[in-house]
């Protein structure tokens, strides 16, 4: 019956078996590994690929029970028709079919992991070889323990005492450890190797070379104890070691399910910064960690539940452990909240400096990542701070104390550096909000000069006469910064008063016109010359004003070059300037009055 059901099963798992072909990648094993049969190595991504075969091999394993449902129900009808449970071959079956059903349903179990005819549906990193030398053993010892256990029962029910049953028990038991110590020889370089991994010195290596005859220690003394021990029978043995063995798989299973998410959350395609390896991203390797911690506590306490330990009971309400596990779960979660908060704070910053690179603002993306460490220092000690003190409150230590000393350390600093501590913070504003950078003409705290060098806390001048003024930032109430983007070059032009002024303003405008299209100046120059007039009369010049709108590191070239230019085409056009030192004389006996002769310095009275 149940090899029928198997031929009926034998087209869905073939689509299956192709289904799951197509899904698999290949673990790759580099050259140099001197056994790669034993365990491939580990990949970025390789809890991710373990858990795509994960719905594929259930699927496999429902299907494997089928044909084992199939035979329950016919065994169950052929002895319901044959007079069961009152017949008398009832209590002699019934052992029999219980093993093969137990040994059927934990190898559906373990080749999950095994599954040593399709490397596609295996749920572990397991070589072909190894794969297959495990299932066939694990089959043995399976075999061996149910069968020996049923073989036991029926003995007791034909008429052997409790004696025999025991000395019965015993010598499956002697079977079982014997087979495992089998599998220890055999296996012990394998597993040396992948303990021993690519150490050669320290504990992995010790464990290496230590673990064959432990374990051997290990398995025969558990019989000897078992077997010295009260006459509990093999039966319950082998109930411990099948609750046991459950858990287990069932944590197996269950980390690589999370350690498959984890991989699925944080994997990429582009290389992270730091161990350039594909797909691994910060933080992974911490989240796997606490979640193999997290999946080991489960199974441990899990296991003292199997063993007859009731560990549960520890966490119960108002014991040391609920308060203590209620502390972790806290301090966890500010830890979290840290992270996040801190990620998210680096995550601005960046972005904040990739904006102004692609916008070009090179100078002021330079000052923020300037600030970077300062920013993220002082981050990260409030952070942790707020972390250690929250961690310290769950645990149960008063943080009363530690806040009022802190408080006062902080005052009595706070008084004691209040300028050096008003420099960073007036510097740190000052430099994000770009009031100056190295180049910039500026006027502060009373002097003047061109920047040289910005730090976090001062600010360096280097004045006309070549001094160099050193300004702390708390000094600072006003910036006048003369480069920013747009300047004036001013246009202040006096005549003598019998001037043509229709003559003059031509010129002046000639000027500029021509200043516009000069291949040096016109560049410099965002507007034509503004010129707004007469701006100041009296009885010996005449002063015209306006301004020529330029950029700001052309103000100075077009006012020097518009001076030079107004007095050669005044000189062209017999335009006198105005002569502040002019004087007029009047003589008291009636004769004209006579002007002194004006100095030829006037000639120079042109701009300002």
């Amino acid at each position: 019956m149940e090899a029928g059901i198997g031929l009926l099963l034998r087209r869905p798992r073939a689509r299956l078996l192709a289904y799951a072909e197509r899904r698999h990648t290949p673990d790759t094993v580099p050259p140099s590994a001197p056994d790669p049969d034993t365990e491939t190595p580990a990949e970025p991504d390789q809890h991710l690929r373990i858990v795509r075969r994960l719905p594929a091999a259930l699927v496999r394993a429902v299907l494997s029970l089928v044909p084992l449902a199939g035979f329950l129900a016919v065994a169950t009808v052929l002895m319901t028709l044959f007079g069961a449970p009152t017949a008398g071959f009832y209590p002699f079956i019934l052992p029999l079919i219980g093993a093969y059903l137990a040994m059927r349903l934990t190898m559906t179990a373990l080749r999950l992991l095994t599954s040593p005819s399709a490397a596609c549906l295996r749920l572990s990193r397991l070589g072909d070889e190894s794969a297959r030398y495990l299932d066939t053993w694990l089959r043995r010892v399976v075999a061996v323990g149910a069968f020996g256990v049923a073989a036991t029962e029926i003995a007791y029910l034909l008429g052997a005492g409790d004696d025999a049953r025991n000395a019965l028990s015993k010598l499956v038991g002697l079977a079982v450890h014997t087979m495992l110590i089998v599998m220890v020889v055999q296996r012990r370089r394998q597993v040396s190797h992948w303990i021993r991994g690519q150490e050669r010195e320290g504990l992995r290596a010790v464990l290496a070379n230590v673990w064959a005859p432990t374990a051997i220690v290990v398995i025969a003394g558990l019989w000897v104890v078992w077997a010295l021990g009260t006459a509990s029978g093999l039966s319950q043995l082998l109930h411990y070691v099948w609750r046991t063995a459950l858990v287990m798989l069932a944590a197996t299973v269950l980390s690589m399910i999370l350690l498959g998410a984890l991989d699925r959350a944080f994997y990429s395609d582009t290389p992270a910064a730091g161990d350039g390896q594909p797909g691994r991203r910060p933080y992974q390797t911490l989240a796997q960690r606490v979640v193999m911690i997290l999946v080991f506590a489960a199974t441990a306490i899990a296991l003292l539940e199997v063993w007859g330990v009731h560990a549960l009971d520890w966490f119960e309400t108002g014991t040391v452990g609920r308060r203590l596990v209620s502390a972790t779960a806290t301090i966890a979660v500010s830890c979290i909240l840290a992270l996040a908060a801190w990620e998210a704070a680096n995550l601005s910053i960046n972005r904040r400096m990739e904006r102004w690179t692609r916008a070009g603002d090179l100078a002021r993306a330079t000052r923020l990542r300037t600030l970077v460490p300062i920013l993220r220092t002082t981050l990260f000690i409030v952070i942790a701070l707020i972390v250690l003190f929250t961690a310290l409150n769950e645990l149960g230590i008063n943080i009363a104390p530690l806040l009022a000393g802190a408080s006062i350390i902080g005052v009595a600093i706070g008084f004691g550096s209040q300028k050096l501590v008003q420099d960073f913070i007036t510097g740190i504003f000052l430099l994000m909000e770009n009031a100056m950078q190295v180049g910039d003409s500026v006027t502060l705290a009373g002097v003047s000069g061109t920047v040289e060098y910005l730090s976090i806390r001062t600010v360096r001048l280097r004045a006309g006469d070549g001094s160099l003024h050193v300004v702390p930032f708390s000094a600072v109430g006003t910036v006048s910064n003369s480069n920013r983007g747009i300047g004036n070059a001013s246009v202040r032009v006096s005549v003598s008063a019998d001037s043509d002024l229709d003559e003059v303003i031509a010129a002046i405008r000639n000027v500029g016109e021509e200043m516009r299209n000069d291949p040096n100046l016109g560049p410099l120059m965002l507007a034509d010359l503004d010129l707004w007039g007469v701006d100041q009369v009296d009885g010996a010049s005449v002063t015209l004003a306006g301004q020529i709108r330029t950029l700001d590191r052309g103000r100075t070239a077009v006012q020097r070059g518009f001076n030079q230019r107004i007095y050669r085409r005044f000189r062209q056009l017999g335009i006198q300037f105005a002569n502040p030192q002019a004087s007029f004389v009047r003589r008291l006996d009636g004769d004209e009055p006579r002007t002194a002769a004006p100095r030829p310095a006037a000639d120079g009275a042109a701009g300002a």
